[in-house]
């Protein structure tokens, strides 16, 4: 994780963004991860690159975090851009959509 925060530092971009906010969510540092894949999703930011692995990182990031609606949204966009990105994170993602379920009706505007 240094070296990717050495990186961040020397040259601040989409890639090291998703790589370093995947690093230390796999850390457990979720909260402090949420930032950069922010950054590595966002349209300004990001450069308006569509991934399905950024916006699969994001979403799992965003379920561990407790946003919920937002990790549905993000997980549905990786699938939806690509539904076969990966073989390993593809059933991950399905299964981790499956636990998230659909938004209470009684939920706030995070839960949709």
């Amino acid at each position: 994780m240094r070296r990717l925060r050495a990186e961040w530092e020397r040259q601040p971009s989409t890639p090291v963004a998703d790589a370093l906010g995947w690093a230390l969510h796999r850390a457990g540092r979720s909260g402090e991860a949420l930032p950069f894949a922010v950054r590595a999703t966002e349209g300004t930011q990001g450069g308006g690159v569509r991934s399905a692995l950024y916006a699969f990182h994001r979403g799992m990031i965003e379920r561990e975090v407790g946003r919920y609606g937002a990790a549905r949204r993000h997980l549905r966009e990786a699938l939806q851009i690509n539904p076969h990105f990966s073989p390993l994170r593809v059933p991950r993602a399905r299964a981790a959509l499956e636990r998230l379920g659909e938004p209470s009706v009684q939920a706030g505007p995070e839960a949709s």
